[in-house]
């Protein structure tokens, strides 16, 4: 690879999720379509107090755990149902990049020198594995991670997409797609999406995971701020705010409008649980959560209600997980919420 082909080249993206498919349920909390979510007010549940620990940064979930990465680059994870007494830690690099993946029985996770490590979710057996590591990384540039049941991938700034399988690749990635500045990957159906930018422009393209056909692009435009993926079907915003979705296999003729833009710009963090958007305000940091059916979320939104210190939010078909920041001066919590609000 070229000597940044492991650097992480964002493109003007601020968060792309995968937008998983879940059971559908009501989370109106008020007369109005789009309701504020984590508040840290009446109703939450306190499930991991850090008030001394370093500040978590993501979180993940698969169907039994919550995993994280704190600022000192402790990957760690616990049970749903009792994270205080199940914490399990899976390394401690004092080395921290903030990004990992889960995919299939494999959670990975990048360290400050341009490692890739990995270890079985239930738990390391000796030491993490080293799938891959550039030795010309740069750690200003640190590329997000994404996974599925056998490889790991990551965007390069000189336009790649690659991916290694869990058991290492000799130090020679696998091609996936060129692209101009790739974004954060979303593997979704077999497919790996990403965002490319080319001179004023953003597309969100998706080639075949093992890179046997070039990539196709869904949709071009000027302003896409960050997308996510839900099956088929792309969603994807604005730097206005305005939230539209369409099929990735015909969009011109499928794109419709979900949310409308805002005065105060970008929304963040995109999940979906069934037929409800859940999504990050943007207008404050660790702004609150919100979310909407996809069908109803209404022609208006209402003012930002004050911030909810959302760090970091993890959404299932059960309960909503976030990390709050104002929980002490150099700590967080994990909060939860559980569905129907």
């Amino acid at each position: 690879m070229s000597r940044h082909a492991f650097a992480a080249a964002f493109g003007g993206v601020s968060c792309a999720l995968v937008l998983s498919a879940c059971s559908s349920h009501d989370v109106s909390l008020d007369a109005s379509p789009v309701s504020m979510l984590a508040d840290a007010g009446p109703g939450t549940e306190l499930i991991l107090d850090r008030t001394e620990a370093p500040i978590l940064s993501h979180l993940a979930l698969d169907d039994e755990r919550l995993y994280w990465i704190d600022y000192v680059g402790k990957v760690q994870s616990c049970r749903k149902d009792a994270c205080a007494s199940t914490v399990q830690t899976y390394a401690s690099s004092n080395s921290f990049s903030g990004n990992f993946a889960i995919g299939g029985e494999y959670l990975y996770w990048l360290t400050g020198d341009g490692t890739i490590f990995t270890c079985p979710r239930s738990g390391c057996p000796v030491t993490p594995f080293r799938v891959f590591q550039d030795p010309e990384y740069q750690q200003d540039a640190a590329p997000p991670l994404a996974a599925d049941a056998d490889n790991v991938y990551w965007p390069a700034s000189s336009g790649e997409l690659y991916r290694c399988p869990v058991s290492g690749c000799g130090g020679v990635p696998e091609l996936v797609a060129t692209a101009q500045s790739v974004s954060t990957p979303i593997i979704a159906a077999e497919n790996a999406y990403f965002m490319a930018t080319a001179a004023r422009n953003n597309s969100i393209e998706y080639a075949p995971t093992d890179g046997s056909t070039p990539a196709r692009v869904v949709v071009t435009l000027p302003k896409i701020s960050l997308f996510g993926v839900r099956g088929t079907d792309v969603f994807w915003s604005d730097s206005d705010g305005q939230v539209s979705t369409c099929s990735s296999t015909s969009c011109a003729s499928t794109t419709s409008t979900v949310l409308p833009g805002i005065s105060n710009g970008y929304r963040g963090a995109f999940s979906v649980v069934g037929d409800t958007l859940y999504w990050q305000e943007l207008a404050v940091q660790n702004g609150p959560v919100r979310s909407c059916q996809i069908a109803t979320c209404g022609t208006s939104a209402p003012a930002t209600p004050v911030a909810s210190n959302a760090l970091s939010y993890v959404v299932d078909d059960q309960s909503l997980y976030w990390v709050d920041t104002n929980n002490g001066a150099y700590g967080s919590a994990i909060r939860r919420l559980t569905l129907p609000f």
